[in-house]
């Protein structure tokens, strides 16, 4: 029994190792049969291919040239369009490089092996400008105030008086020049004070008296006028004085000769 299960599954593994992956590989062909193309560094490309000849799967690879490419197999049928990604790396040496992308299919035991010469010239990454996003919120238009069909009144206007308007009188302005007062000068006389004429008393003490009057009016009217004044009253005084002694003495003389 044993024997038997282990010659099933041996007959299993060896049909299912030889069965063909692919149902017809025939007549492989690839569109189009050659690229010329540029890249940049550190970017990809997109390369387009019709397969005809072939239904199952595809691999795809690369030979002789420094890219990776996508993807690596892909189920196709007759007349199948599929898209290749090739992409290099940012290092990559500024050169002009030929080579081939590969696709293979198996049919039986064999591969089937088709070749797409590839020249691809390597060059400075040009970085696409930033499309800005186009918005999709829809636009509102504005919303339109209806327009009132209520008539306007036109306000009322005031009339306007038609009474002449009498300016105001001017009084007219004289002509007569303005005399200004005339200012009386200040004199610069120094004001003399009047002299008080002392009273004469009849006594003996009347030159003590007139002599303490004189130097307090001397004292009282200034300095400037001690000198003249006060020997003009001396002499004065003194003089009457003396007219009166010697009247005062002719009478009592006269008096003792009647007697």
């Amino acid at each position: 029994m044993k024997r038997i299960l282990f010659s099933i599954a041996l007959f299993l593994l060896l049909s299912l190792g030889l069965t063909p992956a692919f149902v017809e590989a025939a007549d492989l062909k690839i569109n189009p049969s050659s690229v010329i193309t540029d890249l940049g560094r550190g970017s990809s490309k997109n390369l387009e291919f019709t397969i005809s000849g072939l239904k199952g799967t595809l691999y795809i690879s690369s030979e002789n040239l420094p890219i990776a490419v996508t993807p690596l197999s892909v189920n196709v049928v007759e007349g199948s369009k599929i898209i290749v990604t090739i992409k290099c790396d940012e290092k990559i040496p500024l050169l002009t490089q030929t080579g081939s992308i590969i696709f293979s299919a198996k049919e039986g035991i064999s591969p089937v092996v088709t070749k797409v010469k590839c020249r691809i010239s390597f060059h400075e990454a040009t970085i696409p400008p930033v499309k800005t996003p186009v918005s999709t919120t829809p636009v509102i238009p504005p919303v339109k105030t209806p327009v009132s069909t209520t008539p306007v009144i036109p306000p009322v206007k005031t009339p306007v008086s038609t009474t002449p308007v009498i300016p105001p009188v001017k009084t007219p302005v004289s002509t007569t020049p303005v005399i200004p007062p005339v200012k009386t000068p200040v004199s610069t006389t120094p004001v003399i004070p009047p002299v008080k004429t002392p009273v004469v008393p009849a006594s003996a003490d009347f030159v003590d008296s007139m002599i303490v009057v004189v130097g307090n009016f001397v004292k009282s009217y200034g300095e400037w006028i001690a000198g003249t004044v006060a020997v003009l009253v001396i002499i004065a005084v003194a003089g009457t004085v003396y007219m009166i002694r010697r009247k005062n003495v002719g009478r009592k003389s006269n008096k003792k000769i009647l007697d």
